[in-house]
């Protein structure tokens, strides 16, 4: 009798704790996502994998949730090119990447992630960083410093009147150039501070001045001092920088003035 009356006062005390106990479902071990910041319940942690799991919870630090990647299209209007031949995406059109957006890393177009930038055409930004410029554009290295331009494969991509589509210097970048309401490539005027005036041989474009003279080889119209201009063949020379001009009397002698619209070169 006394050993019924202990089962029964024992079978009474579990009973008891489980009505005073909350109710836990059985979470399985990597049986459920973490949330979108990483988090999981009380005795689970997130994985590289985006699951929550319980084993070995002491033996690595969390791991923060994959974040979704969205696509991303610049300001401007986007065109149907193909990225160039061993290229993953084209930059000046925005395509190729199925998930954020397409940028000249080290030379490399690639498909970016994350937070992209906001800086916009002409903006001073940081040569060493490919994302604070807008998708779409890309920092360029001059001056001392870098200004943001917009990616371009032709001049048609480039909307601004008076930009042409040139090639950026060493990173062999193809670039809008910044528009300017005027800029004498004689005069070297209408340009900011710290940049010269260059024919490029269909317009002027406002670039960083370079330091060679008269019949140095080059080839970009940037590494000319201001006043001259990286341009033609001389004789079987490749390019060189040619003195810029508007008539015969700005060409030392014996040179004339040979124009190609709206300058010419001595030559």
């Amino acid at each position: 009798m006394n050993a019924q009356r202990a089962a029964a006062a024992v079978f009474l005390a579990g009973l008891s704790l489980t009505a005073g106990a909350c109710y836990q479902p059985n979470l399985v071990d990597g049986g459920f996502r973490c949330t979108d910041s990483g988090l999981c319940p009380d005795g689970f942690r997130c994985r590289a994998d985006g699951r929550c799991h319980s084993r070995g919870i002491d033996a690595a630090p969390d791991v923060p949730a994959p974040p979704m990647c969205k696509s991303v299209t610049p300001d401007a209007a986007t065109c149907a090119r193909d990225p160039a031949l061993g290229q993953a995406c084209n930059p000046s059109c925005e395509s190729g990447c199925s998930c954020g957006w397409c940028a000249v890393v080290n030379g490399v177009a690639t498909c970016l992630t994350g937070t992209p930038g906001t800086k916009t055409t002409g903006e001073v930004c940081d040569p060493s960083s490919a994302t604070q410029c807008a998708p779409g554009l890309f920092c360029r290295a001059e001056c001392g410093t870098g200004h943001c331009y917009k990616y371009c494969d032709s001049n048609s991509d480039c909307p601004v009147s008076g930009t042409t589509c040139i090639i950026s210097g060493p990173s062999g970048v193809r670039l809008c150039s910044l528009p300017q309401a005027q800029c004498d490539a004689i005069a070297n005027t209408g340009c900011l501070p710290g940049f010269a005036c260059f024919f490029t041989g269909t317009a002027t474009t406002c670039d960083c001045p370079g330091t060679m003279g008269a019949d140095k080889g080059c080839d970009f119209v940037n590494q000319c001092m201001p006043g001259y201009s990286c341009a033609g063949r001389r004789g079987d020379a490749g390019a060189t920088c040619l003195k810029v001009c508007r008539s015969g009397s700005e060409c030392p002698s014996p040179l004339s003035c040979t124009l190609v619209g709206s300058y010419g070169y001595c030559l």
